[in-house]
């Protein structure tokens, strides 16, 4: 069951929502407020868009939380990082400190994950660059469990314009040729055409990356497998929104945050398919 589903069921529990629902099907005008298909919509202002109004019921809202934070392609973000995800799509009274509490007592997180602290002196910034994929920052988070596959490297390249990262897995047997054969591939998949690089100085924040955090929490015992989930990884950092852009480097890079199930199962036009139709895009 979708949470637009379960959402729907508890609104004829709560005696103010089913109030609310049988006014907005009666064609009464209630500010903010809009249903489609028996499910609400709560909109902040006339040029936002509608998001799904979740009840005030916990196991719901831990279940919105956890499928943006505890799911494969999430990774584990910080709660600030979560919440902006969130309420893109959903929308709940208070609801920043319900994002507060799951995080800061999330078991994983707690395990995994370092304090950040910042470093000490003075930072000064990079001049910005002109065009996306013209000034990338390129590094390397070594010393790995060796994958069954025989990789323990991964090779970070990250645009410094839209902060938009590919993770590479490889050897430290591997030579510069192969170093420089992976580089090529990767990036020739991102640009569309030839244009100059500049390799500037990598950003103290990739050591820090998503990938190393985000591995931690979803590798086996043996951690021998985390390869297998690198492009989870990857997809998680990019659909988080970098505090230097304010939007997520999907975003600045494409002009979109690509859909994940989540993001379906929210949308009011998911539920006006047949029911077939809609198992099959909660599979992919």
């Amino acid at each position: 069951m979708t949470v637009a589903q379960s959402a729907k069921q508890m609104y004829s529990r709560k005696k103010e929502l089913k109030w609310l629902v049988k006014s907005l099907n009666d064609g009464k005008k209630i500010p903010h407020y809009s249903i489609d298909d028996a499910v609400l919509y709560y909109q902040t202002g006339e040029y936002d868009v509608p998001r799904l109004y979740i009840p005030d019921d916990e196991y719901l809202k831990n279940r919105v939380i956890c499928e943006s934070h505890d799911s494969g392609s999430a990774g584990h973000p910080g709660f600030y990082k979560t919440y902006l995800v969130v309420r893109q799509k959903f929308y709940w009274s208070k609801m920043m400190k319900c994002f507060q509490r799951y995080v800061y007592t999330c078991e994983m997180c707690q395990r995994n994950k370092a304090r950040q602290t910042k470093p000490p002196g003075l930072l000064r910034s990079l001049d910005v660059p002109r065009d996306r994929w013209v000034d990338i920052s390129m590094d390397f988070i070594i010393s790995l469990p060796e994958t069954e596959n025989g990789y323990n490297v991964v090779m970070v390249i990250v645009d410094r314009l839209t902060k938009r990262a590919k993770f590479i897995a490889t050897r430290t047997t591997d030579d510069t040729a192969e170093i420089a054969t992976d580089f090529i591939k990767t990036m020739s998949r991102i640009m569309t055409c030839q244009r100059p690089l500049c390799l500037a100085e990598t950003p103290s924040h990739i050591q820090a990356m998503a990938s190393n955090y985000y591995l931690r929490g979803v590798v086996n015992p043996a951690q021998n497998d985390w390869d297998d989930y690198l492009h989870l990884a990857e997809i998680a950092y990019n659909r988080r929104v970098h505090s230097t852009i304010r939007m997520s480097p999907f975003e600045a890079d494409l002009g979109y945050v690509p859909y994940m199930p989540d993001d379906v199962a929210s949308d009011p036009e998911f539920h006006k398919l047949e029911k077939s139709a809609q198992e099959f895009l909660l599979r992919q």
